[in-house]
Protein backbone atom coordinates (compact mmCIF):
# COMPACT_ATOMS: atom_id res chain seq x y z
CA UNK A 1 0.00 0.00 0.00
CA UNK A 2 3.06 2.24 0.97
CA UNK A 3 4.85 1.64 -2.04
CA UNK A 4 1.87 2.53 -3.94
CA UNK A 5 1.12 5.77 -2.25
CA UNK A 6 4.60 6.60 -2.68
CA UNK A 7 4.93 6.01 -6.48
CA UNK A 8 1.34 7.84 -7.20
CA UNK A 9 1.08 11.00 -5.54
CA UNK A 10 4.45 12.59 -6.98
CA UNK A 11 3.76 11.75 -10.72
CA UNK A 12 -0.21 12.71 -10.13
CA UNK A 13 1.81 15.92 -8.77
CA UNK A 14 -0.49 15.53 -5.31
CA UNK A 15 0.33 16.73 -1.88
CA UNK A 16 -0.90 14.66 0.92
CA UNK A 17 -2.50 15.60 4.41
CA UNK A 18 -2.08 12.93 6.45
CA UNK A 19 -4.00 11.59 9.36
CA UNK A 20 -2.79 9.20 11.90
CA UNK A 21 -5.45 8.48 15.02
CA UNK A 22 -4.65 7.33 18.18
CA UNK A 23 -8.49 7.67 19.02
CA UNK A 24 -11.27 9.16 15.90
CA UNK A 25 -14.79 9.94 17.31
CA UNK A 26 -15.64 6.83 19.73
CA UNK A 27 -13.27 4.72 19.15
CA UNK A 28 -9.54 4.04 20.30
CA UNK A 29 -7.12 2.77 18.45
CA UNK A 30 -3.92 1.85 21.51
CA UNK A 31 -1.85 -1.09 21.46
CA UNK A 32 -3.54 -3.61 23.59
CA UNK A 33 -1.12 -2.77 26.64
CA UNK A 34 -2.69 0.63 26.87
CA UNK A 35 -6.11 1.62 27.53
CA UNK A 36 -8.16 5.18 27.07
CA UNK A 37 -8.86 5.20 30.92
CA UNK A 38 -5.07 6.23 30.56
CA UNK A 39 -5.79 9.58 29.32
CA UNK A 40 -8.70 9.59 31.82
CA UNK A 41 -6.22 9.67 34.54
CA UNK A 42 -4.94 11.46 37.27
CA UNK A 43 -2.92 14.08 34.92
CA UNK A 44 -0.91 15.34 38.16
CA UNK A 45 0.42 11.66 39.13
CA UNK A 46 4.25 10.63 37.64
CA UNK A 47 2.96 7.76 36.36
CA UNK A 48 0.26 8.90 34.42
CA UNK A 49 2.90 11.34 32.96
CA UNK A 50 5.25 8.88 32.38
CA UNK A 51 2.29 6.31 31.02
CA UNK A 52 1.15 9.49 28.36
CA UNK A 53 5.66 9.64 27.41
CA UNK A 54 5.26 6.11 26.38
CA UNK A 55 2.20 6.09 24.81
CA UNK A 56 3.63 9.30 22.44
CA UNK A 57 6.96 7.33 22.35
CA UNK A 58 5.36 4.47 20.69
CA UNK A 59 3.28 6.45 18.51
CA UNK A 60 6.49 8.76 17.15
CA UNK A 61 7.96 5.60 16.58
CA UNK A 62 4.98 4.38 14.33
CA UNK A 63 4.79 7.72 12.82
CA UNK A 64 8.80 7.03 11.75
CA UNK A 65 7.99 3.57 9.97
CA UNK A 66 5.15 5.67 7.88
CA UNK A 67 7.20 8.29 7.04
CA UNK A 68 10.08 6.13 5.82
CA UNK A 69 7.35 4.12 3.59
CA UNK A 70 6.59 7.28 1.71
CA UNK A 71 9.90 9.29 1.31
CA UNK A 72 9.07 10.86 -2.05
CA UNK A 73 5.21 12.40 -0.97
CA UNK A 74 5.32 15.81 -0.02
CA UNK A 75 3.17 15.65 3.19
CA UNK A 76 1.90 19.33 3.77
CA UNK A 77 -0.32 18.65 7.10
CA UNK A 78 -0.44 16.04 10.15
CA UNK A 79 -3.64 15.74 12.03
CA UNK A 80 -3.17 13.40 15.46
CA UNK A 81 -6.44 12.07 16.65
CA UNK A 82 -10.11 12.90 14.90
CA UNK A 83 -13.29 14.45 16.61
CA UNK A 84 -11.64 13.84 20.13
CA UNK A 85 -14.69 15.47 21.97
CA UNK A 86 -16.69 12.85 20.97
CA UNK A 87 -14.65 10.22 23.36
CA UNK A 88 -15.99 9.39 26.41
CA UNK A 89 -12.86 10.02 28.21
CA UNK A 90 -12.90 13.74 26.67
CA UNK A 91 -15.53 14.70 29.40
CA UNK A 92 -12.88 13.82 32.18
CA UNK A 93 -11.01 16.65 34.15
CA UNK A 94 -7.73 14.95 33.28
CA UNK A 95 -8.36 14.47 29.82
CA UNK A 96 -6.94 17.46 27.77
CA UNK A 97 -4.07 17.55 29.78
CA UNK A 98 -3.09 14.33 29.26
CA UNK A 99 -3.74 14.61 25.23
CA UNK A 100 -2.09 17.59 25.11
CA UNK A 101 1.28 16.13 26.65
CA UNK A 102 0.82 13.11 24.26
CA UNK A 103 0.23 16.04 21.73
CA UNK A 104 3.04 18.06 22.39
CA UNK A 105 5.60 15.29 22.60
CA UNK A 106 4.23 14.08 18.94
CA UNK A 107 4.28 17.66 17.54
CA UNK A 108 7.76 18.17 18.78
CA UNK A 109 8.92 15.18 16.97
CA UNK A 110 6.78 15.22 13.87
CA UNK A 111 8.24 18.49 13.10
CA UNK A 112 11.71 17.44 13.63
CA UNK A 113 11.98 14.65 11.16
CA UNK A 114 9.81 15.70 8.44
CA UNK A 115 10.41 19.28 7.45
CA UNK A 116 8.06 21.77 6.19
CA UNK A 117 5.28 20.11 8.05
CA UNK A 118 2.39 21.89 9.88
CA UNK A 119 0.68 20.48 12.57
CA UNK A 120 -2.96 20.79 13.78
CA UNK A 121 -4.86 21.99 16.11
CA UNK A 122 -5.42 24.74 18.10
CA UNK A 123 -3.39 26.52 20.75
CA UNK A 124 0.03 24.46 20.09
CA UNK A 125 -0.65 23.91 16.32
CA UNK A 126 -0.31 25.75 13.07
CA UNK A 127 -3.87 25.24 12.00
CA UNK A 128 -6.92 25.00 12.89
CA UNK A 129 -8.76 21.57 11.83
CA UNK A 130 -12.36 20.37 11.58
CA UNK A 131 -14.63 18.24 10.42
CA UNK A 132 -18.14 19.60 8.68
CA UNK A 133 -21.33 17.33 8.41
CA UNK A 134 -24.46 19.38 9.26
CA UNK A 135 -27.13 17.08 10.73
CA UNK A 136 -29.13 16.65 13.50
CA UNK A 137 -28.94 14.60 16.35
CA UNK A 138 -30.81 11.67 15.14
CA UNK A 139 -28.77 11.69 12.06
CA UNK A 140 -31.31 13.33 9.58
CA UNK A 141 -29.91 15.80 7.91
CA UNK A 142 -30.42 19.85 7.87
CA UNK A 143 -31.67 21.90 5.38
CA UNK A 144 -28.71 21.89 2.16
CA UNK A 145 -28.14 25.79 2.67
CA UNK A 146 -27.20 25.37 6.30
CA UNK A 147 -23.52 25.85 5.02
CA UNK A 148 -23.34 30.03 4.99
CA UNK A 149 -24.75 30.38 8.20
CA UNK A 150 -22.51 27.12 9.79
CA UNK A 151 -19.33 28.46 8.13
CA UNK A 152 -20.01 31.97 9.15
CA UNK A 153 -20.23 30.89 12.49
CA UNK A 154 -16.98 28.73 12.32
CA UNK A 155 -14.90 31.81 11.13
CA UNK A 156 -16.39 33.87 14.15
CA UNK A 157 -15.06 31.51 16.44
CA UNK A 158 -11.73 30.82 15.35
CA UNK A 159 -10.60 34.87 15.04
CA UNK A 160 -6.83 33.68 14.67
CA UNK A 161 -6.14 34.69 11.04
CA UNK A 162 -2.59 33.36 11.12
CA UNK A 163 -4.23 30.21 11.48
CA UNK A 164 -5.94 28.88 8.62
CA UNK A 165 -8.70 26.41 8.56
CA UNK A 166 -8.81 22.90 7.21
CA UNK A 167 -11.61 21.21 7.16
CA UNK A 168 -10.68 17.67 6.90
CA UNK A 169 -14.34 15.59 6.18
CA UNK A 170 -17.25 17.63 4.45
CA UNK A 171 -20.32 15.21 3.66
CA UNK A 172 -24.08 15.06 3.79
CA UNK A 173 -25.10 11.92 3.09
CA UNK A 174 -28.09 10.90 1.21
CA UNK A 175 -29.69 8.36 2.81
CA UNK A 176 -33.83 8.52 2.86
CA UNK A 177 -34.73 5.63 4.92
CA UNK A 178 -33.24 7.19 8.39
CA UNK A 179 -31.33 10.50 7.24
CA UNK A 180 -34.65 12.31 5.50
CA UNK A 181 -31.92 13.07 2.76
CA UNK A 182 -31.61 12.69 -1.40
CA UNK A 183 -29.17 13.00 -4.06
CA UNK A 184 -30.98 16.24 -4.52
CA UNK A 185 -30.19 17.55 -0.97
CA UNK A 186 -26.62 16.47 -0.99
CA UNK A 187 -26.02 18.12 -5.04
CA UNK A 188 -27.55 21.28 -3.37
CA UNK A 189 -25.53 21.48 -0.40
CA UNK A 190 -22.30 20.50 -2.32
CA UNK A 191 -23.18 23.49 -4.69
CA UNK A 192 -23.92 26.08 -1.68
CA UNK A 193 -20.88 24.58 -0.01
CA UNK A 194 -18.38 25.70 -2.66
CA UNK A 195 -20.53 29.49 -2.89
CA UNK A 196 -19.70 29.59 1.00
CA UNK A 197 -16.40 28.37 0.93
CA UNK A 198 -15.86 30.96 -2.20
CA UNK A 199 -16.35 33.93 0.16
CA UNK A 200 -13.83 32.21 2.95
CA UNK A 201 -11.63 30.78 0.79
CA UNK A 202 -8.54 33.67 3.12
CA UNK A 203 -9.33 31.66 5.80
CA UNK A 204 -10.46 28.16 5.06
CA UNK A 205 -7.15 26.67 3.27
CA UNK A 206 -8.31 23.07 2.57
CA UNK A 207 -11.31 20.92 2.57
CA UNK A 208 -11.29 17.17 1.77
CA UNK A 209 -14.74 15.98 0.79
CA UNK A 210 -15.95 12.88 2.37
CA UNK A 211 -17.17 10.45 0.37
CA UNK A 212 -17.94 10.99 -3.80
CA UNK A 213 -19.91 7.92 -3.09
CA UNK A 214 -22.54 6.62 -1.01
CA UNK A 215 -21.76 3.16 1.07
CA UNK A 216 -23.47 -0.38 0.21
CA UNK A 217 -25.40 -1.78 2.71
CA UNK A 218 -22.87 -4.13 4.04
CA UNK A 219 -20.58 -1.35 3.87
CA UNK A 220 -22.65 0.78 6.11
CA UNK A 221 -23.36 -2.17 8.67
CA UNK A 222 -19.14 -2.06 8.92
CA UNK A 223 -18.42 1.30 9.19
CA UNK A 224 -21.17 1.41 11.82
CA UNK A 225 -19.21 -0.99 13.80
CA UNK A 226 -16.97 1.93 14.97
CA UNK A 227 -19.91 2.73 16.79
CA UNK A 228 -20.19 0.16 18.78
CA UNK A 229 -22.02 -0.07 22.25
CA UNK A 230 -20.42 -0.54 25.44
CA UNK A 231 -19.61 -4.38 25.98
CA UNK A 232 -19.95 -5.10 22.76
CA UNK A 233 -16.48 -6.64 20.60
CA UNK A 234 -14.67 -3.91 19.38
CA UNK A 235 -13.92 -3.47 16.10
CA UNK A 236 -11.18 -4.24 14.08
CA UNK A 237 -9.39 -1.05 13.93
CA UNK A 238 -9.26 -1.15 17.39
CA UNK A 239 -6.06 -3.56 17.11
CA UNK A 240 -4.38 -1.58 14.59
CA UNK A 241 -1.63 0.02 16.59
CA UNK A 242 -0.80 -3.80 17.82
CA UNK A 243 0.64 -4.39 13.97
CA UNK A 244 2.91 -1.14 14.26
CA UNK A 245 3.82 -0.18 17.24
Amino acid sequence: MFAAFNGIFPAQNLKLSLTVNPMTTNVWTLPGDFSSADFAADSSLVATQNTIDIIACRFNKMLDFIFTRIPDIEIVALQIGNELDHTAQSTSSHFWANYWRFYANVATHARAIQGGLEQLNNTISDIIALTYYPMNGDFTVKDPTISSADIASLVSVYTDVSKPIHLQEVGYHTGSAYSSSSQSKQGHFIQDFFQTWDHYDTRIAFVSFLRLNDLSHSGAQILGNSYYAPGTAPPTLWNTWKLWA
